[in-house]
């Protein structure tokens, strides 16, 4: 079964926000480093089949972003080099209450 983790883009603007979410949402261990070098490396110790999803409108966010941006950059390169983990957009599905 594929792992299904689906990103607020909204908490990846800053170091602080992206290191707890990034915590939370990938069960990082207690050595994680809290920069996104060592989530590089978390990320790449990853061995279950995992889709990491992105809405598409927060791209527009992410890429106006320059420590949002550094983040998305580093999931792609994180996703090339571990074939067990996939980046995927997607559209942003609305609560209709």
């Amino acid at each position: 079964m594929i792992k299904k983790v689906y990103l607020e883009t909204n908490r990846l603007f800053t170091k602080e926000d992206m290191s707890d979410y990034f915590e939370e949402v990938f069960s990082f261990p207690d050595y994680f480093g809290r920069n996104l070098d060592a989530a590089y490396d978390c990320l790449s110790e990853v061995e279950e089949d995992t889709n990491i999803y992105i809405d598409r409108e927060g791209l527009i966010e992410i890429a106006s972003d320059e420590y949002a941006y550094k983040v998305l950059r580093m999931l792609v390169d994180v996703c090339q080099s571990n074939p067990h983990l996939r980046l995927k957009l997607r559209k942003k599905i609305v609560d209709e209450q």
